[in-house]
């Protein structure tokens, strides 16, 4: 409970920094506790100070992968649409801040009119007498409510913080999206060598069926050559798994490019696995909400639900109006430029809530509670962040321990299939020894790539968790 509310005041006293309004809301006051992590309980010797750049995945040094993210973030269309939904925003704050300066209005009224008089005493006259007249009129009227509890100035400040959000918002799409190309990129290159893999070791599995058919031809082995068909139709079905994966993650690089979900036919494309870039600047865990998009578009979410309560509340007390009104009246058109014809007018106007039936009460006690809620998740998803760096940092160590045995594994078996290998061409082992070892090795080569691709998809998953080069301004 104490490390909770002390990550609260964290998140509460963050908003003096990722913030850019002229005025904040007022926030609960919370309980302080000293007991905040000052540092990544995961952080290991790797981890250094500075700060993550932006083109965050240029630093695993693969000229393809950052071709591939690059186009992704040109082209596609998610990522457009989130820059157009920004600019609503955008447009949607010039709409509010107009409500706080005042509205003037232009009129020019052109009026004709007939009427009938019935009945009246004049000499000569009809029974019906018709009358005509003409009007018209040219005037300016002005408006402007003062904004005396600052509602309108809550309103606006919402909509500001609103806009940071989406701002926020469309980095963290961003991020996002880079993080999913770069991981499909390193599945797709693992994929490839694993392809390349299951057909070595159909070959293997091939060569081996068709020298225990000799065998048998010759009385021997019948078991042993049933054993070696399956293991071939078993590694022809890793091929047929392994093709359809790499196909798959083509597909999704090409839709993630904003392009068609097209493949390329029969594995053109053989890229490989790179090299674990060198360390990350971790940082520390206060610093995170401004290296992160998603926590500082919460933060403005939450700012902006706190500005809406205010707004609320300021409903609950009178608005005052200001109305000024000019120009000229006359028969004739021509007259509306003579100053004798002018007229104006000039007043003002106090409106109090009374009576509503609770509807403004009920209305500031749902923002008031929309907006504790909204802080109650922004210290969830800072909790989160907190967890996804953590488990980052503490995977990789665990990772590279995997890694480093596994290299001894295949290097075990490597030494076993040259040792096998002398023995049969020295006439001292047998065949089945040589195939047997070499699959070994292949399988233990297989194990290293996807170990090799948990390792890089786990950093690339460490950036994100970082907020790859993400920096919150002003």
């Amino acid at each position: 409970m104490a490390r909770s509310s002390s990550l609260l005041l964290t998140a509460v006293l963050s908003f003096g920094i990722l913030a850019a309004c002229s005025s904040e809301p007022v926030v609960d006051e919370v309980p302080i506790h000293d007991d905040l992590q000052q540092t990544w309980q995961s952080s290991h010797a790797g981890a250094i100070d500075g700060q993550l750049q932006q083109d965050w995945w240029a630093t695993f040094e693969d000229p393809d992968m950052t071709a591939a993210i690059e186009a992704a973030l040109l082209d596609n269309f998610d990522l457009q649409a989130s820059a157009k939904r920004v600019e609503a925003v955008s447009a949607q704050l010039r709409l509010v801040a107009g409500d706080r300066l005042p509205q003037l209005n232009a009129s020019l009224d052109l009026r004709r009119s007939r009427s009938n008089l019935i009945g009246l005493p004049f000499p000569g006259a009809a029974d019906v007498l018709p009358i005509t007249n003409s009007g018209h009129g040219l005037g300016l009227n002005l408006s402007w409510e003062l904004d005396l509890w600052g509602r309108l100035a809550a309103t606006e400040n919402a909509a500001v913080a609103t806009l940071e959000a989406s701002a926020a918002d469309w980095q963290a799409a961003r991020l996002s999206l880079a993080g999913q190309m770069a991981k499909v990129h390193l599945q797709y290159a693992e994929a490839s060598q694993q392809l390349l893999l299951a057909r070595k070791m159909l070959s293997i599995s091939e060569a081996q069926r068709d020298h225990l058919r000799e065998r048998f031809h010759n009385g021997n082995g019948a078991d042993a050559l049933l054993q070696a068909e399956a293991a071939v139709a078993s590694a022809e079905a890793e091929v047929v798994a392994a093709t359809q994966k790499q196909q798959t993650l083509d597909r999704q690089r090409s839709l993630l490019q904003g392009g068609y979900p097209s493949a390329q036919a029969g594995g053109a494309s053989w890229p490989t696995l790179p090299q674990l870039p060198g360390p990350v600047p971790s940082g520390l865990p206060a610093d995170l909400l401004q290296r992160r998009p998603d926590l500082a578009a919460g933060a403005a979410k939450l700012r902006a639900s706190q500005f809406h309560s205010e707004a609320a509340d300021a409903s609950l007390y009178p608005s005052l109006a200001i109305t000024a009104s000019g120009g000229a009246s006359s028969n004739e058109l021509g007259e509306l430029l003579d100053g004798d014809f002018k007229v104006w007018s000039l007043g003002g106007s106090l409106t109090a809530p009374l009576f509503h039936g609770g509807r403004l009460d009920a209305q500031a006690d749902a923002a008031a509670a929309e907006a504790q809620a909204t802080g109650l998740a922004f210290v969830q998803q800072v909790l989160r962040a907190y967890a996804e760096v953590e488990i980052a940092l503490d995977s990789e160590r665990l990772i590279e321990d995997r890694l480093t045995q596994l290299l001894a594994e295949r290097k075990t078996h490597s030494e076993r299939a040259n040792l096998a290998t002398q023995r049969f061409e020295n006439g001292v082992g047998l065949s089945d020894a040589v195939y047997q070892t070499r699959l070994a090795l292949l399988q233990s080569a297989s194990k290293l790539h996807a170990t090799r691709l948990l390792l890089l998809t786990n950093r690339v998953d460490l950036y994100l968790a970082l907020g790859g080069g993400f920096q919150t301004t002003e």
